[in-house]
């Protein structure tokens, strides 16, 4: 289970082994969560981040007469919080969707790896941005897709991030998701998840057997449903050409103003849009070298269709 969650954020940037090492050393001791048991709930102080080892998690908001929203799925590998500080109070509720096993991390063996290794405190940057990155998207397709558009974009995510860490089979996996949670995660009711569900295998573009899903032609659902996998941030190689590294004082004193301060927090590292580019491409505005701050190093992906 370690292995799935090192290959995950080995795949941002270059881990040692001893980077690997040390991370694999915060997954001491590991619990078992029922599915539909709360990990956090809403309120609550933090003094430690779960990290999901096995199974599927969910966050959620609730309003008081119990109607509640989804507001992502957290699979294997996936850290219920990657960048908080101690005594962090939870703004969302986290639930076990299915039986899972996860480790609780304290917040400070978390932060402290994270100082004597800089490489894991990027890695785990890169993945506080890409958790943001599918937020906003989750936004974007609750408040202007289509029903069945929503429905298909979910699952294209989902597909792709489980082929991700290896939990795909060809091009099918195992979708524990209920159409109650579909419902509350795509702001539908679980009747019309029923029937855009239905339409998407009447245009064979889905077949589901079971709790397994095959998505025969990744490209043309994708096309259906508007999907541009870029939110991802799956080309590794591009983001490892870029990768951001941080100045010392020094160099701080000399370069640009243009420069972002020292320390500042990965909250200030976020994806923008030049406004000097035509294609609407992502970059990212990071912490950079005396030579380059006059400029914007980050990366740009393509938005073409995965093959």
């Amino acid at each position: 289970m370690q292995n799935c969650t090192t290959a995950k954020i080995r795949r941002l940037t270059d881990l040692s082994g001893t980077d690997r090492e040390a991370f694999n050393k915060l997954v001491l001791k590991w619990r078992y969560v029922a599915a539909r048991d709360d990990l956090f709930q809403e309120g609550d102080c933090l003094g430690h981040v779960s990290l999901i080892l096995s199974g599927w998690a969910y966050r959620y908001k609730q309003l008081e007469d119990g109607r509640r929203q989804i507001a992502g799925f957290l699979l294997p590998g996936d850290l219920t919080e990657a960048f908080v500080p101690e005594g962090y109070e939870m703004d969302c509720s986290i639930a076990a969707l299915t039986p899972i096993t996860c480790a609780d991390i304290s917040l400070k063996a978390f932060a402290a790896v994270c100082e004597q290794h800089p490489a894991v405190q990027q890695a785990l940057l890169w993945e506080s941005i890409i958790a943001a990155s599918i937020q906003r998207e989750w936004m974007l397709n609750v408040g202007q897709r289509v029903g069945t558009e929503r429905v298909g974009h979910l699952l294209c995510e989902l597909f792709l991030r489980l082929r991700r860490t290896g939990l795909t089979e060809d091009s099918s996996f195992v979708l524990p998701v209920t159409q109650f949670d579909m419902a509350n995660a795509l702001g539908l009711s679980h009747v019309h998840i029923n029937r855009k569900l239905a339409e998407l295998r009447e245009q064979g573009l889905v077949e589901l057997v079971g709790r397994r899903l095959r998505i025969p032609d990744i490209a043309a659902l994708q096309a259906a449903s508007f999907f541009n996998p870029n939110y991802l941030y799956l080309d590794k190689s591009a983001i490892r050409a870029k990768a951001p590294t941080w100045l010392t004082r020094s160099e701080v004193d000399r370069a640009s103003s243009d420069a972002l301060p020292l320390g500042a927090p990965p909250a200030f590292c976020e994806p923008f849009c030049d406004s000097g580019q035509t294609d609407g491409s992502p970059q990212l505005k990071i912490l950079m070298r005396p030579a380059e701050v006059r400029g914007r190093a980050g990366l740009s992906l393509s938005g073409t269709y995965l093959k």
